[in-house]
């Protein structure tokens, strides 16, 4: 944020993209530190700072996301309808729809007993992380398919998806409780 109150107004000018770039990174870290309602905000005004489609539904995907951790669900969904819809701009690199819309989407889905829509989504948000790759938004993931694990009596899948969820990196407090709870 300093340095793009640094910035010279022309280059700012030729590059809209920015502010909302670091608003979606400020929203990030708020995630990851455990401050949702602090990340909706950032999220909420990086929605209405995007220049292009894509901006907008990445930014609505993880809104949706904050939502479903929040348990907010029915806005999760809306949210994350927002963001797959169709619309003139192309949805992310390679076609793609936005990871966190779609692993929200999964997890509303999933809360809502609707396996197998959530499994669909889950399945795009795996292909869209290959792309994009998001170790938060992958975590997530792996949590909503161990939780459709259990729901589907799989029980034995989970070890290895939360497995998967921890690898590389330590996850933020507040996710490594739910990892934890799934696990239990």
């Amino acid at each position: 944020e300093d340095l793009l109150g640094s910035m010279p107004r022309d280059l700012l000018a030729r590059h809209p993209e920015t502010r909302a770039q670091v608003l979606t990174g400020r929203g990030a870290v708020e995630l990851w530190a455990g401050r949702p309602d602090d990340a909706a905000s950032l999220l909420d005004a990086r929605a209405e700072a995007a220049v292009g489609g894509r901006e907008r539904a990445d930014a609505l995907g993880h809104r949706a996301l904050v939502d479903a951790v929040r348990g907010r669900l029915g806005c999760a969904i809306e949210l994350a309808a927002a963001a797959t819809a169709p619309r003139d701009a192309p949805e992310t690199p390679g076609g793609f729809p936005c990871a966190a819309a779609e692993v929200a989407l999964a997890w509303a889905q999933l809360e809502r007993h609707q396996l197998d829509d959530a499994r669909k989504g889950l399945s795009r948000s795996m292909k869209a992380l290959r792309i994009v790759p998001d170790k938060l938004v992958s975590s997530l993931a792996c949590l909503v398919a161990a939780r459709l694990s259990l729901a589907t009596g799989r029980p034995g899948a989970v070890s290895e998806l939360l497995s998967q969820a921890h690898s590389g990196w330590s996850p933020p407090p507040w996710l490594e409780h739910k990892l934890i709870l799934t696990q239990s």
